[in-house]
């Protein structure tokens, strides 16, 4: 599934076949010129927010504060007169194009196990605050903590903390969204089919439902995520999938942290169905397993994946291989750029690291290393898949000339996950590794995980860590936390990868 066409604007994404370039736009694919096989690369865009998104930042009508206990007049029209639990429960779902100033504190959806916040249209809820704030800067949410909680009493939770209804617009801007529990979708939030949230500087922790324990993004909905964190969530019984997040639509992360969540099916963290469209960037997925199925960290059924500047350590898979990614149905696309995958393990089936049905699967710049001497990549797709410039522990055995430049020497990494200076942690590259100065610039980004400029020694470096030998150990670009308003502005000028299949 990918996003409705109404919400794209001109020519997106171009996909390098063998000899010929394809355009995908509103009248399909079509041949636009001849290259050689070394042309063959996945373009790299800057693209335009979509409308859709931007929609969410447009200057609120008006303001409303809320403490957990209320004060005064209780209309929300200053700190005190603001706003208590059970009022600001009935605002958010009647007031549209409002935005919320919550203080610290915990707050629930209701007593009942069917009820859940259910923001109107364009809602924009922000947390973090003391409660005598006068601009939304002043706010930190690290220190004044704001949940939406689904915990009713010591036996009984809500089904799901947060709804967006259908065709909906939301923002959740500092805020832990936790304990939703007991449903079949989505215990933190559900998305509804073709709604838009972004969440930024969010914690999704300690839900549970079958679909997408933390999340669960409906068909045609879109999700942006940056600075979050998705930890131990979990898709539970039979047949659950997506342990933080489920996606039948398209879900975008930046700078976002997926720890120990579980399913019991594939997609420890993330699983994608449908063709749905993920697109991953500086983001780290670490402990997150399958307990009965594959693709610990990732499992997509079609459609398109993009991960860039991505950590993957120590995701498990029980059966059936792909203890990091599984690419599990035919057609689909996945390009991966600058990623280190390690110590990602299978129990059964093949490759430690990913197992591969789509007829596109492209690695540039990529690390695929750990302990294990089983095999780190498994290819089941007829069209073999194009690795270039990769250091693949015992490397990857093929005639085809879609695979070149492989490395198979020691990366040394520094097999302890950091900051290093940025937002999401990683593995540093140690001196005298095989990846420093061996990758290549074609469609390499500009710089590593952590904000920091690529190259900094002759040439770029392999993974998401750019080794700087003049550097402090640990030093890093990193960026500011971006603010609810500034993150439209990040989002036109990120470079969002977006891979559509090849035509059939």
């Amino acid at each position: 599934m990918r996003l409705p066409e109404s919400d794209w604007r001109g020519v997106f994404v171009l996909y390098y076949s063998d000899d010929v370039v394809c355009k995908s736009n509103k009248e399909g694919m079509k041949v636009v010129k001849s290259v050689g096989i070394r042309e063959r690369a996945i373009m790299v865009f800057s693209l335009a927010c979509l409308l859709v998104i931007l929609s969410c930042f447009a200057a609120a009508a008006q303001v409303k504060f809320v403490t957990v206990s209320g004060s005064g007049a209780r209309n929300g029209d200053s700190w005190n007169n603001a706003y208590g639990a059970a009022e600001f429960r009935s605002a958010l779902s009647t007031l549209v194009e409002t935005t919320y100033w919550l203080a610290e504190g915990e707050y629930s959806p209701g007593d009942k196990e069917d009820e859940s916040f259910v923001p109107a249209f364009k809602a924009v809820i922000l947390g973090g605050f003391k409660g005598n704030e006068t601009s939304a800067d002043d706010r930190d949410p690290e220190n004044n903590v704001t949940t939406l909680t689904g915990r009713i009493d010591g036996t009984k939770n809500n089904r799901t903390v947060v709804w967006i209804g259908k065709s909906s617009y939301a923002t959740l801007d500092g805020l832990r969204v936790t304990d939703g529990k007991g449903g079949q979708q989505g215990g933190g939030i559900v998305l509804d089919e073709t709604s838009t949230v972004v969440l930024n500087s969010c914690v999704i922790s300690g839900n549970e439902s079958k679909i997408g324990g933390g999340v669960c993004i409906g068909r045609g909905a879109v999700l942006t995520a940056e600075n979050c964190i998705f930890a131990d969530n979990h898709a539970v019984g039979t047949s659950a999938w997506g342990g933080a997040v489920f996606v039948d639509g398209a879900f975008w992360a930046t700078n976002c942290s997926f720890e120990k969540n579980t399913s019991s099916w594939p997609g420890g963290a993330i699983h994608s169905t449908n063709w749905g469209t993920l697109a991953l960037k500086k983001s780290t997925f670490f402990k997150n397993r399958s307990t009965s199925s594959s693709g610990g960290a990732v499992s997509a059924y079609g459609g398109e994946l993009v991960a860039v500047n991505c950590t993957f350590v120590e995701n498990t898979a029980s059966y059936y291989g792909g203890g990091a990614l599984l690419l599990g149905a035919d057609p689909g696309a996945a390009a991966l750029r600058n990623c280190t995958f390690y110590n990602n393990t299978k129990n059964q089936g093949e490759g430690e690291t990913v197992r591969n049905y789509f007829d596109v699967f492209e690695a540039v710049n990529c690390i695929f290393w750990g302990d294990s001497s089983e095999k780190q990549i498994d290819s089941e797709s007829t069209v073999e898949p194009i690795l270039s410039h990769c250091v693949i522990k015992g490397g990857y055995s093929t005639t085809s000339a879609t695979v070149t430049n492989i490395i198979t020497d020691d990366p040394r990494l520094d097999d302890s996950l950091k900051l290093n200076g940025g937002l999401t942690k990683n593995l540093a590259l140690l001196e005298g590794s095989s990846a420093i100065d061996t990758g290549t610039a074609n469609g390499a980004p500009s710089e590593d995980q952590r904000g920091v400029t690529r190259p900094k020694g002759a040439a770029y470096d392999i993974g998401a860590y750019e080794y700087d030998p003049g550097a402090t150990p640990g030093g890093g670009g990193g960026c500011n936390t971006v603010s609810g308003a500034g993150l439209a502005s990040v989002l036109m000028a990120a470079p969002l990868l977006l891979l559509f299949r090849k035509p059939r």
